[in-house]
């Protein structure tokens, strides 16, 4: 009868490489795949005025997203003003169900001159999962002069 498992050797070893070859390709890992999975994201942040003062009071928005961010009805984002030694209390603020929101925030009236961020908290900015601390926040910069 012969053997017949001597010609199958090759095309096993052959079996693993493609499928070794395919699963990285498919991993994503640092967007060197071929598929690449793409998240959701709010619209960027806009701060008005761009240069306040301390005690003005900034008006913070987004608008809607170019994708479904799978928010229900009542989600909310915390907002807060940072600046090196300086954090403002938190605001809690409404989210439309397609990250649309607009609020008001006012620059404390202890925050000294210099660049400081209105930071945003609860949208899918932070999930970050890259592992090594390289992801981007939901937040504006502006001045106070």
């Amino acid at each position: 009868m012969g053997d017949r498992t001597r010609g199958r050797r090759p095309v096993a070893g052959m079996a693993a490489a493609v499928l070794l070859a395919v699963t990285a390709a498919l991993s994503g890992c640092s967007d060197s795949g071929l598929i690449t999975v793409r998240r959701c994201l709010p619209s960027p942040l806009e701060v008005t005025p761009a240069v306040a003062s301390p005690g003005t009071v900034l008006t913070v928005s987004s608008g809607a997203a170019a994708c479904d961010l799978g928010y229900r009805e009542g989600h909310t984002y915390t907002v807060e003003v940072l600046m090196p030694m300086h954090r403002s209390p938190q605001t809690t603020i409404r989210v439309g169900t397609d990250g649309r929101f607009q609020a008001e925030v006012t620059v404390p009236a202890d925050f000294p001159a210099g660049d400081a961020v209105v930071d945003v908290h609860g949208s899918p900015y932070d999930d970050c999962d890259d592992g090594g601390g390289s992801c981007a926040g939901y937040a504006a910069y502006f001045t106070i002069r």
